[in-house]
């Protein structure tokens, strides 16, 4: 019997491709039938048949020299000149955007080679750009050497591989490649039990529609919401690719709701839901092999789950993984206008949504690490054309001319009124460059720059916005009254930036009249803030609105009260304020962010200069607002945190200490200011200087702890050398630095921050 047995297994046929089972687990197959793995496991053994390769037109001498000559027409057109003017031309074009184009999905078109030879322009040698596509995925080629060597490849974009749905025995080297941008994930290797329930599923698309989409176009919600609908059916059942993009919905819909709604909702708290999420999210990826992918739906996953972390990553961070995604974008020729490159007007206009929002996230991401704003698109005249204003039923796959431009209230009204924004500015600040001045529309403050040019510009803007886009809009609709407010906080920031009080070298010799103009311009943008942040029409969007903060406008408005603490209109400013702490309450909690922690040691020290102001006047103190209250009480508790610390230390080290090594570690009647400040006690709690730090925890408790008097507190800070708080006015370069890229600054505990 065991003869017969060994040799019917030794019999098994063979086949040139894995087994179903074996594929779907990434395991190695012998590939005989039935296997090794299937027989172990008592399992069906089962292997579909390859479907036949479908063969290449062979082109003729005819078709070839039809193509080099279209070839040679569309390099004229670029550099300007119009080949159907010309006498004799041989050929009639059709439009650009419906040739030279490879498309493996359509193997009817005839695909035209690039010629051998080199093409000379007075630009110079000329490599023309080419893109090969299909099933999603994407490769863009740049250079002569791979363009001829996909000739040789008759073009297939199989050639180049991408395994981000295929399975393969380098997967754990994928994942361990994709850890190093994700960091790693200590989860298991299936996603399957981690999909929340069908209903949950189509609630978490609902949400995403409502929260997120109306101001992040990165995907078309009507082609998207069948493969929700299908992952609610059977989840196991979708792609590697769509697997990643729904979990990375799932993350952000959780991530822009608030911690009530969310536990109403899906009993159970948002931030483990968050968690749990955005790990199997990472997983996601790193099984789609996000870091070799040329497929679109990967990137628009990890753009999401990006969005979703980005108030849990620092600036420099998520800027450099945005460094990531950017050039996988480029990989697959976004940084190129689809209809440039051949492509349907479906595919071009998804891809402009795409490549927008990630430079619109980049740019802001480079904003906050102290980058040149819209540097990414100064002089850059190939980039793709902005997302067109329509609405998302008049996008469909199979759509043969591009959308027409509306000009009506659409639901992508956001996303085109931020590209516009930047690419007026890209735009001014080229010009500018060209004509032998500074491209940086908020530089030349030592010098004072061109003001009356930049002013002019501003004001073209602001018809531009009001003419195209505001006054269309309906403030009862709450995407339509974000917009509303957003474009003219756009207009009041950059007015205020243009005329920064940076641009004085000294602030006593800023004329009246400007000094006025900025302060109407910094009340204005705090009021917008506040107004976004604490309409109950926009709490849909307050997880986006949380990274734009006026952080430059709220410094000059607590500094101002600093120094001029009885200013006619002090009372209203401080309640303006208090209601900026309740609207962004990150300046409390954020406790371990300097910026934060620097922002609010300020806001203590102007307070305290209006209280003095209001005693010294003979005039009545208000009630002490909540909001300062929880600022001393972070404080007492700092540093009786720190002095606790270093009661432990000082035990630890007595423990092990000779008796002379003691008697070195008492107390001495050293008059350092160091020691001088460690010994005062009983201070006002009303004195500013007190200690910056937060618990552990980051909880707001009281502790009865003694603080440093105002004489010499700032001698006591390890942090010395960082004097953004003299009586002075502030080194706006100081803040600069601090709000650009703290890690530049030197980074002391956050008991080392006065008041």
């Amino acid at each position: 019997m065991e003869s017969v047995k060994t040799s019917s297994v030794e019999h098994r046929p063979s086949h040139d491709h894995a087994c179903v089972r074996c594929a779907e687990r990434k395991v190695k197959c012998d590939r005989r039938q039935p296997c090794e793995a299937c027989m172990r496991h008592n399992a069906d053994c089962i292997f579909r048949p390859l479907p036949p390769r479908k063969k290449r037109k062979k082109l003729t001498k005819e078709e070839i020299l039809l193509g080099r000559i279209k070839l040679y027409e569309s390099l004229l057109e670029d550099n300007g000149v119009d080949p159907r003017a010309l006498a004799g031309s041989p050929v009639a074009r059709a439009p650009l955007q419906n040739e030279d184009h490879v498309n493996t999905s359509t193997s009817e078109t005839p695909q035209l080679p690039t010629p051998d030879s080199t093409v000379f322009s007075p630009a110079g040698a000329i490599s023309k750009p080419r893109l090969l596509h299909g099933q999603g995925r994407y490769h863009f080629l740049d250079n002569g050497l791979w363009t001829r060597v996909m000739e040789e490849l008759h073009e297939s974009v199989d050639a180049l591989g991408d395994s981000s749905d295929d399975t393969s025995e380098q997967d754990e080297i994928i994942q361990n490649v994709a850890d190093i941008v994700l960091g790693p994930i200590n989860m298991p290797g299936s996603l399957d039990n981690l999909h929340p329930h069908p209903d949950q599923i189509l609630a978490l698309w609902q949400i995403y529609l409502k929260n997120v989409n109306p101001i992040m176009k990165l995907i078309h919600a009507p082609t998207t919401e069948k493969a929700i609908q299908h992952a609610a059916s059977d989840p196991k059942e979708v792609s590697k690719s769509v697997e990643a993009l729904l979990f990375a919905i799932y993350s952000v819909a959780i991530m822009s709701m608030q911690d009530k709604d969310c536990e109403q909702q899906f009993d159970q708290p948002r931030k483990a839901l968050l968690s749990r999420y955005v790990r199997a999210t990472k997983l996601a990826l790193s099984r789609a092999n996000l870091m070799g992918t040329s497929n679109i739906v990967v990137l628009q996953a990890f753009l999401l789950h990006l969005a979703s972390v980005r108030d849990f990553y620092d600036s420099r961070t998520l800027w450099n993984m945005l460094g990531v995604a950017t050039r996988i974008a480029e990989g697959m020729g976004m940084h190129r206008d689809g209809s440039t490159l051949g492509l349907p007007p479906f595919d071009s206009e998804i891809r402009r949504r795409i490549w927008w929002e990630m430079s619109l996230l980049d740019q802001k991401s480079g904003d906050l690490t102290g980058q040149t704003k819209f540097g990414a698109f100064d002089g850059d005249t190939k980039i793709p054309q902005c997302p067109a204003n329509v609405d998302d039923h008049e996008l469909f796959p199979a759509m043969t001319l591009p959308p027409e431009e509306s000009k009506k209230v659409t639901d992508s009204l956001y996303c085109a009124m931020r590209a516009d924004l930047f690419t007026y500015w890209s735009d001014y600040a080229a010009r500018r460059r060209k004509e032998g001045m500074s491209g940086n529309l908020l530089g030349n403050h030592a010098n004072g720059g061109d003001l009356k040019d930049k002013d002019q510009a501003i004001e073209e803007f602001e018809r531009m916005l009001e003419s195209k886009y505001v006054r269309y809009l309906d403030p009862s609709q709450p995407l339509q009254f974000l917009s509303m407010l957003v474009a003219r906080a756009v207009v009041s920031k950059a007015r205020f930036m243009v005329h920064h009080p940076k641009r004085w070298n000294d602030t006593r010799n800023i004329p009246v009249s400007e000094r006025e103009n900025v302060w109407s311009l910094s009340i204005k943008l705090l009021q917008q803030y506040n107004m976004v942040r604490s309409s109950p029409y926009l709490q849909r969007f307050s997880w986006y609105t949380t990274y734009y903060f006026p952080w430059q406008t709220f410094i000059h408005i607590l500094d101002t009260m600093r120094l001029n603490p009885l200013m006619a209109e002090g009372s209203e400013v401080w309640q303006l304020i208090e209601e900026t702490y309740r609207s962004f309450p990150n300046l409390i909690t954020k406790t371990r962010e300097l910026p934060c922690v620097a922002i609010s040691n300020l806001c203590l020290k102007a307070y305290f200069a209006y209280t003095v102001a209001l005693m010294k006047d003979g005039k009545p103190v208000a009630r002490t607002p909540d909001f300062i209250g929880i600022l001393r009480r972070q404080r007492e508790q700092a540093r009786g945190f720190r002095a606790e610390q270093e009661t432990k230390g000082m035990i630890s080290l007595q423990a092990v200490a000779s008796p002379q090594q003691r008697d070195l570690q008492r107390p001495s009647q050293d008059t350092s200011p160091r020691q001088v400040c460690d010994n005062q006690a009983q201070m006002s709690i009303d004195d500013p200087t007190l200690w910056s730090t937060g618990d552990v925890n980051g909880n707001l408790q009281t502790t009865s702890t003694n603080v440093p008097r105002a004489s010499g507190s700032f001698e006591c800070s390890p942090g010395n050398e960082i004097d953004i708080f003299a009586d002075q006015a502030i080194d706006w370069s100081q803040w600069d630095m601090l709000l650009g890229d703290p890690s530049l600054m030197p980074m002391p505990l956050m008991t080392d921050f006065p008041q």
